[in-house]
C-alpha cells in the first residue's frame, strides 16, 4: 500500500482514483471495495476486523479511496505504516 485517500465520496476520490491508475497505481475505489471485498467489508462492519485482516485485503493494492478508506483511515495505516496519505 502506497497511498490512503481519505476523503469522503464526492470531494474528489475517483479524479484522484483515476490519476493515480494513469499513473499505474493498483486503486481500489468503491466499485472494488464493494466486488472484490463485500463479504470482508461486511464483516468489518458486523464483527470488526484485525490489522491483519486489512492486511490480506489490501496487500495487492497500491492506493485505496472513497467510503472505506474515510471511516477506516487508522485500521489501514496500522496494516500499512508506510503509507502516504491523500485527501479531497
Amino acid at each position: 500500500m502506497k497511498m490512503i485517500v481519505a476523503g469522503l465520496p464526492k470531494t474528489g476520490t475517483t479524479s484522484l482514483s483515476a490519476a493515480l491508475n494513469q499513473l499505474g497505481f493498483k486503486v481500489y475505489d468503491f466499485f472494488e471495495h464493494y466486488h472484490v471485498h463485500r463479504d470482508q467489508w461486511m464483516k468489518v462492519f458486523n464483527e470488526g476486523a484485525s490489522t491483519e485482516d486489512f492486511r490480506s485485503m489490501y496487500e495487492d493494492v497500491d492506493a485505496v479511496a472513497d467510503v472505506q478508506p474515510c471511516y477506516y483511515w487508522e485500521e489501514i495505516y496500522k496494516a500499512f505504516p508506510d503509507s502516504k496519505f491523500g485527501s479531497c
